[in-house]
């Protein structure tokens, strides 16, 4: 058990530091890694032995076995002196009943030898070890249990629907209205339930987490949980790799080319209302507005790398501080002089803190079973071994660790943890559904609307609402608690959807409705509105947080900024864009006044500021539109990105500066080629240049091939159309010297050595690579040539099975209008004029 406490705090700590210093950095890929390896870290360092000259422990005993024949020194204190060891009964805890009751040597004139007897017996009967044991056990069972139904079900589908293959995954629709999600290298989605643009983005968003092979970093992160089912930040932990992972799907996304403000609005369309799965990797509704902020965010820079490097030393630091020990025998040398003392002559009045007490060296259960005082004077001790001081006990006198345990998890798995702060309590929620569906959740609650709260050992309490009852059952110590819950949705939430047109939520979507405090008069209100919601829209709604106050307020903030009456998916959309009137009037204050309400949440999506606009009117950009202004907000053109260009020597406009900054032109990027020998380039031929790879390590390529001092038109063409070394080598070695035009040309028509090899092999010598090129072009080869061989026309020349070819003289058409004596000029003008014979 020591072994997974250790564990449990390790991987605490892990997900502490990720929290704090890591969390808000966009290196997804460095998380993910960072991620893996901690759990890597807290399951594999607790194993590791420190040497006793390396530990950071300022209290590391020795063994005390210098002597096999002698014992060691608190054993020759009680040997010699009964009375020391009274002494320190006397002076332990009253509470250590537990080691007077095995020791015998309980205060005799108190209690009747009976009640002595009795008490033995009662506490040997309690092996609390044992039933934190059996008690840990029993959630791994309930948990890995859970884990495997998962695996099954998933399995299950796999079988039931193969679906079908494309480009190296498999794709399994689904008929039932549910959210796409993939598991290994299936993707699983209903196609009817999204338009062609949705879906590819669908099934770009799952490809990467198929080739990423993301699933097993969910596997693992389930396992985790299984393992340390009862720390809560092993939840937590798996929490924080899911939600990296989504991070790093929409990041790849973006950097693939995909339209930001399209993605995020199809996030929206696909997130809500559907529920994700467990073990796969999905769109999740209630982390939604954090990957848009993230996908806004400004990137990292390697300036942050320093909170990565500092991971490594303080996980030195724990091997060091807490790890245990291995110690060498006492000798005479390293036994100091108060040992020596107490072996010598032990001293009757020893303090609890001189001389050890027996609770130092047996639990209770080895006292229970310890043999006579008689039999441990004669019996032989083995050889002096290294031992290891337990990595939680830096004190010799054990203390009693001090754990939670909660009762088994039905298998639809409820937890909460909760933090007090003042006269509220943060409740975060999760769920895990009929395997299916999984939800993190927060809610505030005023102590006052919980009862008493139980403190130190487990109890229940509830929360009701008009939506149901939420009964919580687990503890608090401190300001903290964690347990289990259950809800029951109300009789009149049923019955009140259920008259109003709204039924057949399930458990889940009902719990949506008591989160976000459901009252009949929000239905009222959304009729007087004029609003007809449907029972997705409705859950919607839930999901996020409406309710009258919140309705309402939004509903005033866009009728005084001019934009009328939003419909329910625009309201939706400025809550989870987070879309203000301290944003526009931001914005007004900026030069834009008078925008639409899309314009507004399309700014706040990709983090259009009016700090940004101001720093980009410092650099010269003073008269932007608001679309200006966005795209270049979108693609990142900020001042020290402008700056750079100009000092490069570039005139641009915001159109040039999106385009450049899109193709990662910089001036890095023009120097490089103004050192390959293209000095005068303007800004749009640099651009083109990135777009089509062209580097100085081309340039210099195709120097040494033999093609120095190329125009830039000659050069790009050549990169254009991938036109490398050893495909000008080819040519060279066949006795060719083509020019740069046409080795280009070559490359674009398919044309190399071979071609002429297969014209050679029927009697066509010394063409030219013009004359190859020319017949690919027209689409002349061996096989055409040789098919006008049966009337006599063996020696036409290259230019007449040209001709041939481009005037459509085949060899039916020969064959069919075929007399002794015709020419091949006799065919072709016979095509010319559509005469036949």
């Amino acid at each position: 058990m020591n072994y997974l406490v250790h564990v449990g705090i390790l991987l605490s700590a892990c997900f502490v530091y990720y929290w704090f210093l890591l969390r808000a950095e966009t290196h997804f890929q460095l998380n993910r890694w960072i991620l893996l390896a901690c759990i890597g870290a807290s399951f594999a360092l607790p194993l590791v032995t420190v040497p006793a000259d390396w530990s950071l422990r300022s209290h590391v005993r020795t063994a005390e076995t210098a002597d096999p024949e002698r014992p060691v020194a608190s054993e020759v204190a009680m040997l010699t002196s009964p009375q020391t060891a009274e002494s320190q009964a006397e002076a332990s805890d009253p509470k250590n009943s537990i080691l007077e009751a095995a020791s015998g040597e309980a205060v005799a004139e108190n209690a009747t030898r009976e009640e002595a007897q009795s008490q033995q017996g009662i506490f040997q009967n309690m092996d609390l070890p044992k039933i934190l044991r059996w008690i840990y056990l029993a959630g791994v069972f309930v948990f890995g249990l859970h884990f495997l139904l998962q695996i099954g079900l998933l399995l299950y589908r796999m079988i039931k629907r193969p679906g079908y293959e494309f480009d190296g995954f498999r794709i399994v629709e689904l008929p039932n209205q549910v959210a796409p999600y993939s598991f290994w290298n299936r993707i699983f989605l209903n196609p009817s339930e999204y338009d062609p643009e949705t879906f590819q983005q669908i099934v770009d968003h799952e490809r990467i987490h198929i080739r990423q092979r993301h699933s097993l970093d969910i596997l693992l992160a389930e396992l985790l949980v299984v393992v340390q089912w009862c720390n809560p930040f092993a939840w937590l932990y798996r929490w924080a790799m899911e939600h990296n992972l989504e991070f790093l799907t929409d990041s790849e996304m973006l950097r693939q080319g995909t339209d930001k403000t399209g993605y995020q609005m199809n996030l929206v369309r696909v997130s809500v209302p559907n529920l994700p799965q467990g073990l796969t990797s999905n769109y999740n509704q209630n982390f939604l507005k954090k990957r848009i902020q993230m996908m806004n965010v400004k990137q990292s820079t390697l300036r942050s790398g320093w909170k990565y490097l500092a991971l490594m030393p303080l996980l030195l630091f724990a091997v060091l501080q807490f790890n245990v020990v291995a110690q060498v025998p006492a000798t005479p040398q390293n036994i100091d002089t108060e040992q020596a003392a107490q072996i010598q002559t032990p001293d009757d009045t020893a303090s609890p803190d001189q001389a050890e007490p027996l609770g130092s060296r047996q639990n209770a259960a080895e006292i229970s079973e310890a043999p006579s005082l008689q039999q441990t004077q004669t019996r032989p001790r083995p050889n002096p071994q290294p031992v290891q001081v337990d990595a939680f006990t830096p004190n010799p006198t054990p203390t009693p660790v001090r754990s939670i345990s909660l009762p088994d998890a039905p298998a639809d798995r409820k937890t909460w943890a909760a933090t007090l702060e003042g006269n509220r309590i943060d409740m975060h929620l999760t769920v895990d559904y009929q395997g299916d569906h999984h939800m993190n959740t927060s809610l505030d609650f005023l102590r006052s609307d919980l009862g008493e709260l139980p403190r130190n050992s487990m109890g229940t309490f509830s929360a009701q609402r008009f939506a149901g009852t939420i009964t919580f059952r687990g503890v608090f110590e401190g300001d903290s608690g964690a347990g289990l819950f259950d809800f029951e949705p109300s009789e009149q939430l049923i019955s009140t959807l259920r008259q109003n047109g709204f039924s057949d939520y399930n458990w889940i979507e009902l719990l949506y409705f008591f989160i976000g405090d459901f009252e009949p008069s929000f239905l009222t209100m959304l009729d007087r509105e004029g609003y007809e919601p449907n029972k997705n829209k409705l859950l919607e709604l839930m999901i996020f947080g409406f309710d009258e106050s919140r309705l309402r307020e939004t509903l005033t903030f866009t009728e005084e900024n001019g934009f009328g009456k939003p419909s329910l998916e625009k309201v939706i959309e400025l809550e989870i864009f987070d879309v203000d009137q301290e944003y526009l009037r931001e914005l007004a204050r900026a030069g834009f006044p008078d925008l639409e309400l899309q314009d507004a949440i399309d700014g706040k999506i990709h983090g259009m500021s009016a700090d940004f606009i101001r720093e980009l009117a410092r650099v010269g950009f003073d008269d932007l539109s608001f679309r200006e202004a966005l795209e270049m907000a979108i693609h990142d053109v900020n001042p020290t990105y402008l700056s750079d260009l100009r000092t490069a020597g570039y005139t641009l406009n915001a159109h040039q500066a999106v385009e450049a900054r899109i193709h990662g032109v910089s001036s890095a990027y023009a120097a490089e080629l103004a050192r390959a020998g293209f000095e005068d380039l303007g800004l749009q031929e640099v651009i083109e240049a990135r777009i089509h790879g062209l580097d100085a390590a081309f340039v210099q390529e195709m120097a040494r091939a033999g093609f120095d001092g190329l125009d830039f038109d000659e050069i790009i063409s050549m990169s254009i159309h991938g036109v490398h070394s050893d495909f000008v080598q080819q040519f060279i070695d066949a006795g060719f010297e083509p020019d740069a035009n046409q080795i280009t040309s070559a490359a674009i028509h398919g044309v190399d050595p071979e071609s002429f090899a297969e014209f050679r092999a029927i009697g066509f010598d010394n063409l030219s690579i013009d004359k190859i090129i020319e017949a690919k072009i027209h689409g002349v080869g061996p096989d055409f040539a040789q098919s006008f061989s049966e009337f006599g026309f063996r020696d036409l020349s290259f230019d007449d099975l040209i001709a041939f070819r481009i005037h459509g003289v085949s060899a039916s058409f020969v064959r069919r209008n075929f007399e002794d004596g015709d020419s091949p000029e006799d065919f072709i003008n016979m095509k010319i004029h559509g005469r036949r014979r």
